[in-house]
């Protein structure tokens, strides 16, 4: 019980820190030191989840300071040590309690094994490369579902890869070129939408509200 609650608050105390510290993390993270590599690490786990500033922003700005190699290994690290923290954190501290709130919702339990039965191919698109759901909403559904971990780490880690990459090129070419910045980020905007159509065609022919849509969506391929 204390391990939940000491673990909650400090999940909680993160995210106010950086919700309050924000502009000062940002201008430590600029100085381009080992600590600045630790605080944007740290601070791209937090926005992964939590976007208290757009995470397509933050990966740029990571791509913009300490370049193309380095900024997508940042980005990337931080990202999954943020899908595996709400992971687990679901899994072996709130699930129990969790599962009380939900046990009697039919919507979720079909959410919840929609992920078992697809769970590779479910969390490299809707986590990874073209996250349709909330990064915090998969990894939660994950974490209470019967999904390995191993499954959800390795489709996670695929599907982040060419989305930070792509990002983080993106922020790199921002500075001297704004353009080439925008239209990598549109270019795999497009692609990603193509491939999402593709593979679930129903995405683009349900009602309005981006959640909703989705949501019934899964619906459908659950029933």
């Amino acid at each position: 019980m204390y391990k939940k609650l000491l673990g909650f608050f400090g999940l909680m105390l993160s995210i106010t820190v950086m919700l309050l510290e924000k502009d000062t993390l940002l201008d430590m993270i600029k100085e381009g030191t080992m600590m600045s590599i630790i605080l944007s690490i740290l601070f791209i786990a937090i926005v992964s989840h939590f976007p208290i500033i757009p995470f397509f922003l933050t990966v740029g700005i990571m791509g913009a300071i300490f370049g193309l190699l380095k900024g997508t290994l940042i980005s990337l690290i931080g990202v999954m040590i943020g899908v595996l923290a709400v992971f687990f954190l679901t899994r072996y501290s709130f699930r129990d309690l969790i599962s009380k709130k939900v046990k009697n919702s039919p919507t979720t339990r079909k959410y919840e094994d929609y992920f078992a039965k697809n769970a590779f191919t479910s969390i490299l698109f809707f986590g990874g490369i073209l996250p349709l759901l909330p990064s915090l909403l998969t990894s939660s559904l994950c974490g209470l579902s019967s999904v390995r971990w191993t499954v959800f780490f390795l489709a996670s880690l695929v599907g982040q890869i060419p989305r930070v990459f792509v990002i983080t090129t993106a922020g790199v070419y921002f500075p001297t070129n704004k353009l080439m910045s925008l239209s990598i980020y549109i270019g795999y905007i497009a692609v990603t939408l193509l491939m999402s159509f593709r593979k679930f065609p129903n995405l683009f022919r349900i009602t309005k509200g981006t959640d909703r849509g989705i949501m019934k969506m899964i619906n459908k391929r659950i029933k």
